[in-house]
């Protein structure tokens, strides 16, 4: 079985009899991406001594999928799932709301269930939902000149794609999941029938995030001020 190597340890047999490389995973990984690989293409690690198809490789298997991108977010385990008050009270955000609120909250979400290594979000396409950690570990991810580029890493608790509620872009990062997890999502649809069913319920969500992005904003620029201090000792 292959191995994900952060050296420099592939080699591609291509269509055309020529071997490539050698490269590292996130070079790898973007010609996957880029249909440069396909899904029965053989790849060589070079640590391991051994040939393998790319389907082998689980962390690709997400790209092969037969369906369109318009349902790859929803292509994964998604089910009927009891929403419990022990559950909701595992997500930071919620922190804010109280129990009658975390109710009517129930009926607005969905369950997923997702594998390891498999996309959830993908980067660049439309922003339709929002995201709660209830278990498991996610990475949002972007691609630099071929290699991955981790952000952050999520845990049950977190949530990310908040930024849908207010304005549909284009998604900016790639989320995957690095172990089994479980995440309820919001979506822009229901989030605009709350607004007209629980008008209430949905003034306290949109508060409860506008202040868990003020502390992200404020922390970030902590971050940035300390980069700022460090260059300019490197300066002086």
């Amino acid at each position: 079985m292959p191995e994900r190597s952060d050296s420099v340890d592939y080699k591609v047999w291509a269509v055309d009899n020529v071997v490539y490389g050698p490269v590292d995973f996130g070079t790898l990984e973007t010609w996957v991406q880029d249909e440069r690989v396909a899904e029965d293409t053989w790849v060589y690690q070079i640590s391991k001594d051994i040939w393998f198809k790319a389907s082998d490789f689980p962390q690709f298997r997400v790209y092969f999928s037969e369906e369109d991108d318009e349902d790859e977010e929803t292509r994964l385990e998604s089910k009927t799932h009891t929403v419990s008050m022990g559950t909701l009270k595992r997500i930071k955000l919620f922190g804010l709301l109280d129990d009658s609120q975390l109710k009517q909250l129930g009926d607005f979400l969905e369950y997923k269930k997702y594998p390891p290594y498999s996309l959830v979000v993908k980067n660049a396409t439309p922003s339709d939902r929002m995201y709660f950690v209830i278990e498991g570990e996610v990475r949002v991810r972007i691609n630099v000149e071929g290699r991955e580029c981790i952000l952050s890493t999520l845990t049950t608790g977190d949530f990310f794609g908040e930024h849908c509620l207010f304005d549909q872009a284009p998604r900016s990062a790639d989320v995957m999941t690095n172990v089994e997890s479980e995440l309820y999502c919001l979506s822009v649809a229901n989030f605009q029938r709350m607004a007209t069913e629980r008008p209430s319920l949905a003034t306290s969500l949109l508060l409860a995030i506008g202040k868990t992005m003020v502390v992200r904003i404020r922390a970030n620029n902590k971050k940035l001020e300390s980069m700022m201090q460090v260059w300019r000792s490197f300066r002086k």
